[in-house]
């Protein structure tokens, strides 16, 4: 029996990380057989997007130093997302182990479609993706910009790529659109704003759909 594919989506400081860490926990307690990751991956490519992300890979040019490409970016991300299935995602859930992933698909979408700026980019970015697997249960935490903006400010000492709010407003618009017009995807929408505890419960109400724990 393979295990279940759950992954968190949503804006920066929507809570994803907390909540996927909880999960995992809570998994654990029950002797239900789990892994935890997150994306980017801990592998070589994964590990080149963090060091991007947070400012300390640069592209240069003739007018000076900028940050890639959206269309660059998107190849990085799917080209880390297939090392992550294969290397660490596929075999744990053919051991029948379930695994919690902190980011995938969805967020590579949103975040390169919206920072392009173009049409057709999230058609391309589904197609670069589109030997991805599919979750078996996405949960995107809702969190107005706001608050996400406020969290992320108490969390953080320096300000990284995707931190700036105006561009997290597109952002929290580019998921509701997506997710909008997906088709075959389990999708569950979670009020973020809830307290911690009530944002776990929720998560795991929706686990149990799935037969676990």
């Amino acid at each position: 029996m393979t295990g279940s594919f759950i992954t968190f989506e949503g804006i920066d400081g929507s809570g994803t990380t907390t909540q996927a860490r909880r999960m995992f926990d809570a998994l654990v307690k029950a002797a239900v057989p789990v892994h935890v990751t997150q994306e980017p991956s801990g592998g070589p490519v994964g590990s080149i997007i963090r060091q991007i992300i947070q400012r300390r890979i640069v592209t240069l040019g003739r007018t000076g130093s900028r940050r890639p490409s959206w269309d660059t970016m998107g190849l990085l991300f799917a080209a880390d997302r297939l090392d992550h299935l294969e290397c660490e995602i596929e075999p744990n859930l053919q051991d029948g182990i379930n695994v919690i992933s902190d980011r995938y698909l969805h967020s590579s979408i949103v975040y390169q479609s919206v920072t392009s700026a173009q049409d057709g980019a999230r058609e391309w970015l589904a197609l670069i993706n589109g030997h991805a697997r599919t979750p078996d249960l996405v949960l995107q935490l809702d969190v107005q910009p706001e608050e996400a903006h406020r969290r992320r400010m108490e969390r953080q000492t320096m300000v990284e790529m995707y931190d700036d709010p105006e561009l997290q407003e597109k952002l929290s618009r580019g998921y509701k659109e997506l997710f909008e017009s997906l088709d075959g995807v389990n999708v569950a929408r979670i009020d973020g704003s809830l307290t911690e505890d009530e944002v776990h419960a929720a998560c795991m109400d929706q686990l149990r759909e799935l037969g676990l724990p």
